[in-house]
């Protein structure tokens, strides 16, 4: 009886409301610039997503034609680094997320 109600209590029912645009791959990395209230997403097939948090929508995106595999911030949340199976490395100008720029 006790398994029966445990395997019930594990049972939820969530009603998926479609807000998109979404990744269509793994999201490999996720980071919150608490200063700017904005969310950065990046999945594995090169879509780099920037969430407003407050308003629950998304600012800006931008793709790069490769697989990433990691990425990270500067610790003055100015340059997003994100590396790629080209062996590639980018560097990226975050310090305006409406107005991406690759570096190098």
């Amino acid at each position: 009886m006790e398994e029966e109600e445990e395997d019930a209590s594990r049972e939820i029912s969530l009603d998926v409301i479609k807000y998109g645009p979404f990744h269509t791959g793994p999201v490999i990395f996720l980071k919150e610039f608490t200063n700017f209230n904005t969310v950065i997403s990046i999945s594995q097939k090169g879509r780099i997503f920037f969430w407003d948090i407050q308003r629950r929508e998304l600012i800006s995106s931008f793709k790069i034609n490769c697989e990433i595999t990691c990425a990270d911030i500067d610790h003055s949340d100015s340059f997003m680094f994100i590396g790629s199976n080209e062996g590639v490395i980018r560097v990226v100008d975050i310090t305006n997320v409406r107005l991406i720029r690759i570096l190098k």
